[in-house]
């Protein structure tokens, strides 16, 4: 009877507390709830995760003289020769002085990249470039005029002989061509200001190139081929400095070494023309580029 008593007021007594501990409960839940939430911070993705870029740039090449566009030749005029003009003398030339430095004659070069991002040092690309440098008549040499023949009592005895400049015209350059590498980074993405090296390999096609030798007095005395369309090897190692200006772009400066095998002698019409085939036996190329420029991530 005592138990049957006093079990409604201990079954009323425990609801109320079940009641009343709910709401303090559901309110601890909560605020743990929130407070996690804001000890997650907002995900991002890291630098790197952009792998694939684009870059455009502009260049222009600045010639080592340790190889030669054209050899050199010295050539003995004819005997009995009258009024007739033969190169006697032909220097050799760089590429620096068939395209000397200047803005209207220099070589300069568009290019664009694309590339893939391995990790946080290192990157492989493709790349195709146009290459052009325009020309300018200058002297390369010695011709020997011979005027009109000297006969006494009907036999010729000679003609006057006049040693002139020797002037060379040759044909603009242009190539086309590509390139794939391995570039490498020695500092992580964090960093704005990186510098790197980079190694690459391709080929490029090169059109042909002719020329025409002249004196002031006699004119034109040759006009033909001297290099026809060549495919060439090429080979670069480049150094530079990349700075990124947002996480998406990039502007940096390169240089350093890049080796152009020799172009395909043409020696059709030298063949037979008194300078001689022996100045068009080389015309590979060792120089400097220095290229500018931007570099998109997506």
């Amino acid at each position: 009877m005592k138990l049957a008593k006093l079990f409604p007021p201990c079954l009323a007594a425990a609801v109320v507390g079940v009641c009343c501990m709910q709401p303090a409960v559901a309110g601890t839940t909560t605020t743990e709830e929130d407070t996690s939430k804001e000890r997650v911070p907002p995900t991002e993705a890291p630098e790197h995760a952009r792998r694939f870029y684009m870059r455009v740039g502009v260049g222009t090449d600045f010639d080592y003289t340790a190889t030669r566009f054209s050899g050199s030749a010295s050539v003995a005029p004819p005997v009995g020769a009258s009024n007739s003009t033969f190169p006697t003398n032909v220097r050799r030339q760089h590429f620096s002085d068939v395209y000397p430095y200047s803005f209207d004659t220099a070589f300069y070069r568009p290019e664009v990249e694309l590339g893939y991002v391995l990790n946080s040092h290192v990157e492989i690309f493709g790349m195709f470039k146009y290459t052009r440098a325009d020309s300018r008549p200058f002297t390369v040499g010695d011709a020997v005029e011979f005027g009109a023949p000297i006969v006494q009592n009907g036999v010729f005895v000679g003609a006057p002989a006049t040693t002139t400049n020797l002037r060379a015209s040759f044909g603009d350059y242009r190539s086309y061509g590509g390139e794939i590498g391995l570039r490498y980074f020695f500092l992580p993405p964090a960093a704005r200001l990186r510098p790197y090296v980079s190694l690459a390999g391709g080929a490029t096609y090169v059109e042909s190139i002719g020329v025409q030798f002249s004196t002031d007095t006699a004119g034109t005395i040759f006009s033909g081929h001297f290099y026809g369309n060549s495919w060439i090897g090429t080979v670069s190692f480049l150094a530079g400095l990349e700075f990124a200006v947002t996480p998406c772009f990039s502007i940096g400066l390169e240089s350093g070494i890049r080796y152009e095998s020799a172009l395909k002698r043409d020696g059709g019409d030298l063949l037979t023309a008194t300078v001689g085939s022996a100045i068009n036996d080389s015309g590979d190329r060792l120089f400097a580029p220095l290229n500018l420029y931007a570099k998109f991530r997506f």
